[in-house]
């Protein structure tokens, strides 16, 4: 089995490597855009496709690397000691209601708080009992007074069938 830091050492040699094959592509990529020649262009733009496939091999082998890599801790399935467990466990009632009921249903009086958490006590109550309510908004009274004007040409309109598409919507 391959060990951690023989992983991180390959995934080393790969970022090197695709850090390489850039600084080989970015000025071959400059040089083309200067040169004229037909010939060079083609030799240039070959160079510059196979500097792409060996990227894409070595991107490739780099998430093959990742994948084998687990950041996580594997979790332990064995326990040191093993548990017993007695199946007809009897309990008493005090102990059971002692276990079932958690220690904020006692009394509280019998908790001292000091200023400051009774303060903060109120406010907690009082914002609980505020109920948001909406208001509905009655329309200005400039909409209210276009209604009762324009509502008589609006139907006499509409029974013209002058707005034929817009009743249908």
């Amino acid at each position: 089995m391959i060990d951690k830091k023989d992983y991180l050492d390959e995934l080393r040699k790969i970022i090197i490597m695709e850090k390489r094959i850039f600084k080989e592509i970015m000025p071959l990529m400059n040089s083309l855009e200067n040169i004229n020649a037909k010939e060079e262009r083609k030799m240039i733009n070959l160079q510059i496709k196979s500097l792409k496939n060996s990227l894409k091999e070595t991107n490739n082998n780099l998430s093959k690397t990742l994948m084998k890599i687990s950041l996580a801790k594997p979790l332990h399935t064995k326990l040191k000691t093993p548990l017993h467990i007695e199946k007809n466990l009897k309990v008493s009632k005090e102990e059971l209601e002692s276990f079932i009921y958690p220690i904020f249903e006692k009394p509280l009086k019998k908790i001292k708080f000091s200023e400051l958490e009774k303060k903060s006590l109120k406010r907690m109550k009082k914002k609980k009992t505020k109920v948001v309510k909406k208001k509905t908004r009655k329309p200005s009274k400039y909409v209210q007074i276009s209604n009762k004007i324009f509502f008589n040409i609006s139907k006499s309109l509409s029974e013209k069938q002058m707005f034929l598409t817009l009743k249908e919507i």
